[in-house]
């Protein structure tokens, strides 16, 4: 699937491999200010129809890396987990 120069997504199986491009949301700076420096912002996205709510993530030990942000393809936000990891949580726009 492609959506030029926003995204480009491939997939095999249940592995679905998203490459954002300098349009894609994936591209945004943080919303501190921080932009993406070598090596990009590779993080593991969960699909999911409901999120828990702000202060449930926080007492879990988790900090936000961005806003809530909505796009055409649906809403997402990024959180560390306690090691620092990156996480999307993703919610597609229901069709």
């Amino acid at each position: 699937m492609k959506a030029l120069p926003a995204f480009g997504r491939v997939s095999t199986g249940g592995l679905k491999l998203i490459l954002s491009g300098p349009d894609g949301s994936g591209s945004r700076p943080m919303h501190d200010g921080i932009t993406q420096g070598p090596g990009g912002w590779n993080r593991v996205l969960f699909r999911s129809g409901t999120y828990c709510s702000h202060r449930d993530l926080e007492r879990g030990g988790l900090r936000f890396r961005s806003e809530m942000e909505a796009a055409p393809g649906g809403k997402a936000i990024q959180i560390e987990d306690p090691d620092g990891n990156p996480i999307e949580l993703f919610e597609p726009v229901a069709r």
